[in-house]
């Protein structure tokens, strides 16, 4: 490397070898120089994404100031050092650097990833959460002070994490609004080759806050059997990734459950069927409703109402959203009959003239 200050210590380390035995790897002694990090928390995170990416187990700051040694093989001592002088950049660096990428493989990828809109490390964690879980990427960390993400995977786990950091590297509440007469657009990534092939990011326009927020991510993982879902608080989204039936499903459940608090949801209680009503492609006695009670009605309310329906129809998914007064059932024709007729009578029995 050209006009940098390296301290090169090859070891080799040989021992006997038996006949036939296929010699051991000799192993290298290295210590990179900073140029810009001192800091030993700055040098600790980037000894442990050395250590994660490379595996690298002899990875440490050394004693020099400002430096870090490493041991291990040709290769991992090779992805060490160009980690190291990826990372070694000044923290305050206002624009960054183009995504830089180090090849093992043509599947094998490491990708260093510079985020502009990270404010806070609890931020950049949110958004590295929800690449490891959503593209399945083991090996995931962080460069805090810099709001950088490192990740080691697959071409194809790549370009997931690639398109979800560039729709969560958005300023902090931050929610695409479509154009006047528009239909909002669709944050959608498809997987090539995989069975859970759509990645969906839903923007909320009226979560108010964290709990409701999560509470519709629970109504979607758990209505729509998607494992996969995500939340990022900041942005107020929910990440999702599944079927293309089951990301249709929770679309609609999206547009079901995101409207303003203080909206009179329901109207007429004969209108539920019509309109709140949501039948699988090819499963005719497979349904989702949604209930919406009276506004004023209490989480007690709520809660009691749902447990009775489950008690009373049999049907297992049954789920409130406290900001919208409603209940979401999953189950067959009979059951959701079932549920309307119980419904409609806890109504009656609540009413102010229910004792005239």
């Amino acid at each position: 490397m050209c006009n940098r200050a390296v301290k090169l210590v090859v070891t080799a380390l040989i021992a006997s070898v038996a006949p036939g035995q296929i010699p051991a790897e000799p192993i290298l002694n290295r210590v990179f120089q900073s140029g810009h990090t001192q800091a030993d928390q700055d040098l600790q995170e980037i000894v442990t994404v050395i250590r994660g990416i490379a595996d690298v187990r002899q990875a440490s700051i050394d004693n020099a100031p400002g430096s870090v040694a490493v041991q291990g093989t040709a290769a991992q001592v090779a992805v060490a050092e160009w980690l190291f002088y990826e990372l070694d950049k000044p923290a305050s660096r206002v624009t960054p650097p183009p995504t830089r990428e180090y090849r093992y493989a043509s599947d094998d990828i490491v990708r260093v990833f510079y985020l502009s809109h990270a404010g806070t490390p609890r931020d950049l964690q949110e958004i590295a959460t929800n690449v490891r879980a959503t593209a399945d990427i083991r090996r995931v960390f962080l460069n805090s002070a810099r709001g950088v993400v490192v990740v080691r995977a697959t071409a194809n786990q790549i370009g997931m994490a690639e398109w979800l950091l560039s729709e969560l590297d958005k300023p902090a509440g931050l929610r695409p609004v479509a154009q006047q007469g528009q239909s909002p657009a669709k944050h959608e990534y498809r997987v090539p080759g995989a069975t859970d092939d759509v990645l969906r990011v839903f923007y909320l326009r009226h979560a108010r806050t964290a709990q409701d927020l999560q509470d519709i991510a629970t109504l979607i993982r758990a209505t729509a059997d998607i494992r996969r879902v995500f939340t990022s608080s900041a942005r107020t989204a929910v990440v999702s990734r599944g079927t293309a039936s089951q990301i249709g499903m929770a679309e609609w459940l999206v547009d079901q459950l995101d409207k303003p608090a203080s909206r009179q949801a329901v109207a007429q209680q004969g209108q539920q069927s019509a309109t709140h009503e949501y039948r699988l492609p090819g499963a005719g006695d497979d349904v989702v409703r949604v209930f919406y009670l009276p506004p004023l009605t209490t989480d007690r309310d709520l809660q009691e109402t749902a447990a009775a329906i489950r008690a009373t129809t049999g049907i297992q998914r049954s789920f409130i959203q406290r900001a919208q007064r409603a209940v979401v059932l999953r189950g067959t024709v009979s059951q959701l009959v079932q549920a309307e007729s119980l419904i409609k009578e806890r109504d009656k029995a609540n009413s102010p003239n229910s004792a005239r």
